[in-house]
């Protein structure tokens, strides 16, 4: 079996003042991606999952600058999940599991072939920002989607 690339959660510098706070996301000497693609905001509303999917080239860094994630991965150790709805799932998994934000500066950095989905945690929505090693191509995206269901992971808080 070929080995995965690792899924790591890096600290981040977080500097608070009076004024407010800055956090360093991914800096040019960070090492987390292999090259720089772009950077892009997404908003996750409670009660919402946003995934699984997984890139064939690109690598993401995932951090949470308002409220807080949820960042969850999966590896599939044996096997592909099945595709067709109703279907059982019989692969083996290993998942990751990080709550991120500004209570707990991290970026999550993800490898090409590892599933990744996120969700807010509490009632507010969760802003990331993810900065990725390869631009978005609209004509032939970077990506493999899977329904929710189709990985068993538990979403409820404390699952």
């Amino acid at each position: 079996m070929a080995t995965v690339p690792a899924v790591k959660a890096h600290d981040l510098r977080l500097v608070a003042d009076a004024r407010g706070w800055l956090m360093e996301l991914v800096r040019c000497d960070s090492g987390f991606l292999p090259k720089f693609g772009q950077v892009y905001v997404t908003t996750c509303y409670p009660g919402v999952v946003k995934g699984w999917h997984r890139h064939r080239k690109q690598t993401d860094a995932l951090a949470c600058v308002h409220g807080m994630a949820r960042v969850v991965t999966a590896i599939i150790r044996s096997g592909e999940p099945d595709m067709g709805p109703g279907s059982l799932v019989t692969s083996c998994y290993e998942f990751t599991d990080h709550v991120v934000g500004p209570l707990s500066p991290k970026v999550v950095v993800v490898p090409p072939g590892i599933w990744h989905a996120f969700t807010p945690v509490g009632n507010e929505p969760c802003v990331i920002v993810n900065t990725v090693s390869e631009s978005y191509c609209y004509d032939d995206p970077d990506e493999e989607r899977l329904p929710l269901g189709n990985i068993p992971f538990d979403w409820k808080v404390g699952g």
